[in-house]
Formats: structure tokens, C-alpha cells, sequence
């Protein structure tokens, strides 16, 4: 079950029918990315599939706080462009809900931490007839727009001007890319208008000052702390499993020259719902599937064949490989869900453990000293290009993203609540994730158990796990 990947994947991407990449056709102006999240709203509410958007967007005044709102026309739908990166109180609109009788189906979007919140509430008493759920992809929020402030200022964005919208995202080159552009115009008529999908305005393009570029490895060491909320170090909903229909941009490779606006996103249908969701937006939509995909960066690179992971793109990209996406076949090493054997594994399992130890809060929560200084830009730039050359792409870079994700923040439960809590907090999924890199010593019920020996039994080796597990508890 769970699409090509099988059980693995479905622990990994959830229960879904389909994965596929999208972009909006035209590309909606202002968007942070084409648009595909607001496209698909927006024509929900201009077919009349549902009378009202829950949304969150920006503070009257200040586009980094987030102001969860209700759009009645796909005009309105235009506030919610853009990713808010702080928590947002995503079901104060629900007292709106129930209390206007004139809204009977709604859409809700939203991230994992408000789905799970919204899916726990009986839609009847919000006296909602139907319900559709348009979720993002979504890790390490800021705590507070002035957390997301600080963190743009140590990346080199400290003078954010009025009406200015900011917009960033952790990218698959191992850099932060950061928009900056004025408000487009809040008018739609009929349909969404904008650009060519695909295309990036002039003014935006690198190098103007209003789109950069920073490596990873230039930011503070000890921004992390900061500028992540606490919450979303014990969340395990990265891929948003509750949603019908869920956007995101990790599992796609990075077209063009590598910025957002003509990027595709990646689109994990989970049901008839969020198959409906697509289906509505049908004409507004460019997709493709994921190996048509790489198969075509693939004829169109001049790379050779012979680099690590086949065609530019891992394993995905390469259409001689011994396994298809589309049909689930090549499980690869059994356990990991990672297609292209076990070489392919074993380059990803290399990079999530290397991410995993130079992590500046595992770092911190194994008791080491964390730099306050990244590295000098060229340097960073250096850095950021060899191991984004060597890094996996496609599906396998999403594999790589949740499999770091969760070992940190399983770390992080285990220093900071115990192995008892963590081992009731920590879902049977994310067990899985975590088994190929040696496996969770917490069990649910009972303390982790030492395996008895006698003085003349030597001590089994730790796995790397096990390693990092008894350095986090001292």
C-alpha cells in the first residue's frame, strides 16, 4: 500500500493514491511559488464547490505575521499567497463557520499542526455539510514573526520595508532562497492571472537585490534555536498525512536557475477528495509525473550517465534502471522504500547521518559547542555546491529531508521528555523511518532495556543511533 514506494513510502509521504509535480498555468502574480495552493483554492470557490477558504494571510501592515481569515471569492483567495513561516492560529476562523449559516462547504488550508487540530473537531458542529483539506508541506516554523524577523536578519535581510513582501524556503542547493517584492495587484477577474508558468520577472531575477541566494553553512550556528518554534521539534506530520490533497516543493528537482517562481511543486493526492481538488483546478494546472519528469531533465542535460545515481536526478532521473516509479517496482534495500538498490540507500543513509551530526541543536542537545559564526560566503558557496552535486534529487532528496527531520527531533524528545514520553509521543510510522539507521531503543510501556552479558561477553558495538541516543541521556 501506499503508492509506488510501497509501506516505507507510505510511512514517509502517507497514505496516498498519487504523486505527481504541478505547476499553476499561468503562474499567479505575487505567488511565493506559481501558485498551485491558491490556483486550486481559487477555483473551488469560482466553480462553487464550496462556499468559503479558510487561510492564513498576512497582518494588515506587516507581511510576516501570519492573520487567519475566511475568502468568500476567489479575489479575496489572493490574501493567503505565500508561505507565513511563524505559527498561526489556523481554527480561530471556526467560530466564523458555525456561526454563518451561509457556509455549508469549506475548504481549509492549512499545515499539519492545524489539520490534526481541524480533523479532531465534528464538521456537524461547525454545521458544515462537506469538507475539503488543502494541506502544505511543513517544517521548522518560527515561533513568532519576530523570530522569523531575527532569522531573516542573521541570513542578511535586515531591512525589510513597509508593505514589502518577504518570502523564503530551505532549497534543495543547500541554500536559502529569500524573494523580496512588492505587493502585486489584489485583482482577479474571472479566472487567476498572471506570467507564463514558469517564467521569472526581470526584476526578480538573482543578483537584483530582491531574490538571493544563501548557503546553509553561511547562517549563525546558533540561529536554529531561535528561530525554530519548540513544537515543531517534536512534530512528526512534516508531510501533512490528514489532508486530501498536499503541496510542496521537496521532492522536485530545481529547474531553470533554481528559483521558485518557475519551479514545480510536488502533489500528493491522498483521495477522492484532493483528486477532486485537482480535478477542479484542471485547466489551470501543468503536471507531470514524477519520472516523466526526470526523464526529460535527463535527455536534456549534458551530464554524463556514469555520475553517482545514474542521470542527473539519482535513480528517478535514470529510465535504464532496473525499477519504475510509476509501477513500484525496485524497493531497493528492503526497509528503506529507496528505489535504486542499495548503493542508492547507501549514499542517502550517509548524507541523512553526516546532516543529522553536524545539526546545530543535536549539537547542542549532545552537549557539544555550537559556533556562532557560519562560514565565510565564498566558502558557503563552495560547500553548498559540491554537496548539492552529490546530494540525492527528486523523490529520494524527500526521503533524505524526512529521514533528517525526524531522527533530530526524536532526538530532541529523547533529551528533552524522557525515553517514557518520547516513546508514547514518537508514531509507529516514524519507527519505521527511524529502523534502517539502527532502530529506537524507547518502546511504548517499558524503559529501554540493556541486553544482559556476563564480564566475559564483550559489550555489542551501538549502532549509530544508539550512539547518538546515549549521548543525548548523559
Amino acid at each position: 500500500g501506499g503508492g509506488p514506494g510501497g509501506w516505507v513510502d507510505e510511512a514517509r509521504f502517507g497514505v496516498h493514491e498519487e504523486i505527481i509535480y504541478a505547476k499553476a498555468a499561468p503562474a499567479v502574480e505575487g505567488a511565493q511559488w506559481t501558485g498551485v495552493v491558491t490556483t486550486i483554492a481559487a477555483q473551488m470557490l469560482a466553480r462553487g464547490e464550496v462556499d468559503a477558504v479558510a487561510l492564513v494571510a498576512a497582518a494588515v501592515g506587516d507581511p510576516i505575521a501570519p492573520a487567519p481569515r475566511l475568502a468568500r471569492t476567489p479575489q479575496e483567495v489572493l490574501s493567503g499567497r505565500g508561505v507565513k513561516p511563524s505559527l498561526a492560529p489556523s481554527l480561530n476562523v471556526l467560530d466564523q463557520v458555525r456561526d454563518d449559516s451561509s457556509i455549508r462547504r469549506l475548504l481549509f488550508c492549512g499545515v499539519g499542526c492545524a489539520v490534526q487540530a481541524l480533523r479532531a473537531v465534528d464538521k456537524s458542529s461547525l454545521g458544515l455539510d462537506d469538507l475539503f483539506v488543502l494541506g502544505t508541506n511543513c517544517v521548522d516554523n518560527s515561533p513568532s514573526p519576530d523570530a522569523t524577523r531575527d532569522f531573516l536578519g542573521a541570513a542578511g535581510v535586515g531591512d525589510i520595508k513597509s508593505g514589502e513582501n518577504v518570502n523564503y524556503e530551505f532549497m534543495a542547493d543547500f541554500r536559502v532562497h529569500i524573494k523580496r517584492s512588492s505587493p502585486a495587484a489584489d485583482s482577479i477577474a474571472d479566472s487567476i492571472v498572471g506570467s507564463s508558468a514558469g517564467t521569472v520577472p526581470a526584476d526578480l531575477k538573482e543578483g537584483s537585490g530582491k531574490y538571493t541566494k544563501v548557503p546553509y553553512f553561511c547562517l549563525p550556528g546558533d540561529v536554529a534555536e531561535r528561530a525554530i518554534a519548540k513544537s515543531c521539534l517534536a512534530c512528526f506530520d512534516y508531510t501533512n498525512g490528514l489532508a486530501d490533497l498536499v503541496v510542496g516543493y521537496m521532492g522536485v528537482g530545481l529547474d531553470s536557475d533554481g528559483q521558485m517562481m518557475a519551479q514545480w511543486q510536488q502533489v500528493t493526492v491522498r483521495n477522492p477528495r484532493g483528486r477532486r481538488m485537482l480535478q477542479v483546478a484542471g485547466a489551470k494546472l501543468a503536471t507531470v509525473k514524477p519520472l516523466e519528469y526526470w526523464e526529460r531533465r535527463a535527455q536534456e542535460s549534458w551530464l554524463p550517465s556514469w555520475l553517482p545515481g545514474g542521470m542527473p536526478g539519482g535513480p528517478e532521473a535514470n529510465p535504464r534502471a532496473d525499477w519504475s516509479p510509476d509501477k513500484g517496482q525496485g524497493m531497493g534495500v528492503e526497509g528503506t522504500g529507496v528505489e535504486g538498490g542499495e548503493r542508492s540507500f547507501a549514499q542517502l543513509r550517509k548524507l541523512v547521518e553526516g546532516t543529522v551530526e553536524a545539526d546545530s541543536i543535536v549539537a547542542r542537545l549532545r552537549g557539544q559547542v555550537v559556533k556562532s559564526a557560519g562560514l565565510p560566503r565564498w566558502a558557503g558557496e563552495v560547500l553548498a555546491t559540491i554537496v548539492g552535486a552529490g546530494a540525492p534529487k527528486g523523490l529520494d532528496f524527500a526521503r533524505y529531508s524526512i529521514d533528517y527531520h525526524y531522527l533530530r527531533n526524536y532526538l530532541y524528545l529523547l533529551k528533552e521528555w524522557g525515553p517514557e514520553r518520547a516513546a508514547e509521543h514518537l508514531p509507529d510510522y516514524a519507527r519505521r523511518i527511524l529502523a534502517p539507521y539502527g532502530g529506537v531503543s524507547v518502546q511504548k510501556g517499558q524503559e529501554p532495556k540493556s541486553p544482559k552479558r556476563t564480564d566475559s561477553t564483550p559489550a555489542a558495538r551501538p549502532s549509530w543511533l544508539e550512539s547518538l541516543e546515549n549521548d543525548v541521556q548523559r
